[in-house]
């Protein structure tokens, strides 16, 4: 191995992602480290499904899963996986408190009244926990230190070249920032509000085999982004594209996106709360409570400022984004999510695009 490479730490949280896992992953994996020296760093929280024995093939293989799962290994071409590189804690527990007492009340009382979205809130809360014990297991057990590191969320397609090349090239031209979002995009597909408002969005609406609507460049992480200022608002994709028409990256108080560039220093230095006095005055915290990047980003922003950047591509799957779950299978995506893919290049050289 070059003693050249870039290196960098990578982190992510799981629980039951058995489908990304053995869809995505491993392709995501191997493209990442074709062009870095990886440190991975993974948190995997109580999986009932088959997320834990996929983590076990990928970074501490044995013959027995290796048999088990030999269709993944002849899929995806995978090979050469060095322990040396990787912090795996897998915890048996579900996770549970100390939360946040005033928004668990305050979830409470929205799902009385009879709303909708009281989980998410709930989430948030052991997202927090997750994301905190991630970031201190790896400063117990690594000792090696990187300029950068990547935060990547499961269900989120991305590569190299059309995500991470991005971020890193938009972190040398703006040196006042110290942590860079994806521009990550979703599927909308409800064909009466994009017949409602077909001339507002008309340019970046496609068409399915049925001649049925939708969008696939909206962004998808609202919720996170400005304190959820425009949580569940279709005019993200005007305001996002309004923005980036005269600038390559956009400023924003907090937000995540599922791909993130962040300084190891400043990564190590703040922590994640469900904890944010500015946050209750908008619209992400109104429908479903804190969103656990609130708070993170307030400290991140006492270091440097924060960026969406344009040309940092990546694809959110949905939460049904695959078509089956045979457990003997490798799942399928959805239609529109396989074009979406295919058309952004994502992965090209690391997957078969005609068995998406």
């Amino acid at each position: 191995m070059s003693k050249n490479r870039k290196e960098i730490k990578i982190y992510l949280i799981c629980k039951n992602n058995h489908l990304y896992f053995k869809k995505y992953f491993p392709a995501i994996k191997k493209n990442l480290e074709t062009n870095f020296t990886v440190y991975w760093n993974i948190y995997e929280n109580g999986s009932t499904d088959e997320t834990k024995e996929l983590l076990k093939l990928y970074f501490e293989p044995t013959v027995d899963i290796m048999k088990k799962y030999n269709y993944l290994i002849n899929f995806h071409k995978i090979s050469n996986f060095k322990n040396k590189n990787i912090n795996l804690k897998m915890d048996n527990d579900e996770i549970s408190g100390p939360f946040n007492k005033e928004n668990i009340e305050y979830i409470k009382t929205k799902e009385k009244s009879g709303k909708k979205y009281p989980q998410l809130g709930l989430r948030c809360e052991k997202i927090a926990i997750a994301r905190n014990r991630l970031i201190k297991f790896s400063k117990e057990n690594s000792s090696k230190s990187v300029k950068w590191c990547l935060l990547i969320d499961t269900d989120v397609v991305f590569d190299y070249d059309h995500t991470v090349k991005q971020l890193l090239h938009a972190a040398k031209d703006n040196p006042d920032g110290v942590m860079f979002c994806a521009n990550s995009h979703t599927i909308f597909s409800r064909s009466k509000i994009l017949n409602r408002h077909y001339d507002t969005f008309k340019k970046y609406i496609k068409y399915d085999s049925n001649r049925k609507k939708y969008i696939n460049t909206l962004y998808y992480d609202t919720f996170a982004l400005n304190y959820g200022e425009y949580f569940l608002n279709l005019d993200i994709i005007n305001i996002l594209d309004r923005e980036f028409q005269t600038n390559h990256v956009m400023e924003i108080k907090t937000g995540f996106g599922g791909v993130v560039l962040i300084k190891e220093d400043v990564l190590n230095s703040c922590e994640w709360s469900t904890n944010s006095e500015e946050a209750k005055k908008y619209r992400g915290y109104k429908m479903y409570g804190m969103c656990e990047h609130y708070a993170f980003c307030e400290k991140v922003r006492k270091y440097g400022k924060i960026y969406i950047v344009k040309n940092s591509i990546a694809q959110w799957m949905m939460e049904n984004g695959y078509q089956n779950n045979d457990k003997n299978k490798i799942p399928k995506a959805k239609l529109k999510i396989k074009e979406s893919i295919i058309e952004k290049k994502l992965l090209k050289e690391y997957i078969n695009y005609s068995l998406l």
